[in-house]
């Protein structure tokens, strides 16, 4: 089966997604005329039984139910609309991609631009209109910081091989590159995946397994003591000595507490909003060799990346509940955030140092779901070979992956131990730039697809080149 045009199907998908928006809008409309109604409903029911007695005051349960239900339903609604609009959105940047009006529209990623290096400058790496900037569609740091590293860094052959095989198997897979690129808000933005990491590798405060213990000996001390008062079978002298030895407790632990909850709230926020991503890439089933390197990347000790982070927001819930106004006297008296602050740092030991791994695993999954997304948008074009051997460098209708396909000018190229240099010469502004920076972009735009292979570049490490070639 031949594989679909991608005009076609962006377009489809895209026509798709906006009939999707427009029936969300519609559902959103209704429902707040319901919601209107159920509200005046309510007000005429209320001054039937209160006013008038002619209901019983219990039929007001009936709107306020109601009324709950729709609230729900709103939220659904203008969550399924706002993925739609983004969903189109991103289809529609992708035929912008195709009719070459990508410019101007995305990360640039000049923060990334190493100082000094070798040809970033030269083929345009990063910076508006770069290499950057037409592939990259990576929602976290991570992603970026990867991809960036693979355009300005060398590898070697097996890691190429590695991630061709990856980026040939995400290819076809639109709609996992939809659910990456539409998860969540814009981690981009929200989430600072260095703090994140930082916070996860930090020190446990409450490594010391009698802190608890204590805590939750004198918890029950204040538990018993309490009863006993409250039954009348003790005076209140023992609940007070249990309250004075609890708050002598905490005030000896009380920063070591604070060490351990600091930044506690601020990494469960962003360890959320990353849980959507992350949990889509656990659901994937991966073949190639790297994809199920990464999906392993995402366990630790047999526990998905995504259930360990809900277990850390339902403990981070579970402390924040001692905040609550009417539960607060009981909490301060069973030393709930000396317990909270141990169970969030037993969490740190367990899974701490993973979070910069999840990270990693995540990051690179987006980086060879951009290259698969470029693949994807030129069928024709072939990945580079890099064989370990000789020193050759051959391509057949190489072009400039900047450059429109339909202003793309198309050259042979062959050069190595037969031809070890080739002058390159012409008039201003004959394209002998945009030739040399295509043979340092090869991997890239690549080659024309033929009969027999297109692309070779023999050599080792050490006699290649210097290009992204050597990356991708």
């Amino acid at each position: 089966m031949s594989a679909p045009d991608p005009r076609a199907e962006y377009e489809r998908r895209r026509d798709a997604r906006r009939a999707a928006l427009a029936d969300a809008d519609e559902q959103h409309r209704r429902i707040g005329r319901y919601r209107l109604a159920t509200a005046v409903g309510g007000l005429l029911l209320a001054w039937a039984a209160f006013d008038r007695g002619l209901l019983a005051a219990a039929w007001l349960w009936l709107p306020v139910v109601a009324f709950a239900g729709l609230v729900a339903w709103h939220e659904s609604v203008k969550k399924a609309r706002d993925r739609a609009q983004r969903g189109a959105a991103l289809y529609e940047a992708g035929l912008a991609r195709l009719d070459g009006r990508w410019e101007g529209h995305g990360a640039r990623g000049e923060d990334f631009l190493p100082d000094g290096h070798l040809y970033a400058v030269d083929l345009d790496l990063f910076g508006e209109g770069s290499l950057f900037q037409l592939l990259s569609r990576a929602r976290t740091r991570h992603g970026e910081r990867r991809l960036a590293d693979w355009l300005a860094s060398p590898s070697e052959p097996a890691a190429i091989a590695a991630r061709q095989e990856a980026i040939e198997e995400l290819r076809p897979r639109l709609d996992l590159r939809e659910d990456i690129a539409l998860a969540g808000e814009d981690l981009r933005d929200a989430v600072d995946a260095d703090r994140l990491a930082g916070w996860g590798q930090s020190k446990p405060a409450l490594d010391a397994a009698i802190v608890p213990a204590l805590a939750a000996v004198a918890s029950l001390g204040t538990i018993v003591t309490f009863s006993a008062y409250s039954a009348g079978l003790a005076n209140g002298w023992p609940l007070v000595g249990a309250v004075v030895v609890q708050a002598g407790l905490y005030y000896l632990v009380r920063d070591r507490v604070s060490e351990a909850l600091r930044g506690v709230d601020r990494a469960a926020s962003d360890l959320g909003l990353l849980a959507e991503l992350v949990a889509r890439l656990e659901r994937e089933r991966l073949s190639s060799r790297r994809g199920a390197e990464l999906q392993q990347m995402l366990r630790t000790g047999g526990s998905p990346a995504s259930a360990a982070i809900r277990s850390l927001r339902r403990r981070v819930e579970i402390h924040d509940s001692g905040r609550n106004l009417l539960f607060m006297p009981i909490a301060i008296l069973l030393l709930w955030p000396v317990h909270g602050a141990y169970w969030i740092d037993r969490w740190r030991e367990r899974f701490g140092d993973a979070v910069g791994t999840w990270l990693e695993a995540a990051g690179e999954i987006e980086a060879l779901s951009s290259l698969a997304s470029h693949a994807y948008e030129h069928p024709e074009d072939a990945f580079a070979e890099i064989v370990p051997s000789g020193a050759s460098f051959e391509a057949q209708a190489l072009g400039h992956p900047l450059l429109p396909v339909s202003q793309c000018v198309r050259n042979d190229v062959r050069f190595g131990d037969v031809t070890p240099a080739l002058i390159v010469s012409g008039s201003n502004m004959s394209g002998k730039t945009t030739l040399l920076r295509a043979v340092g972009s090869l991997p890239c735009r690549s080659a024309r697809r033929s009969a027999r292979r297109t692309l070779c570049w023999r050599g080792d490490r050490a006699s290649r080149p210097r290009s992204i070639a050597s990356a991708t």
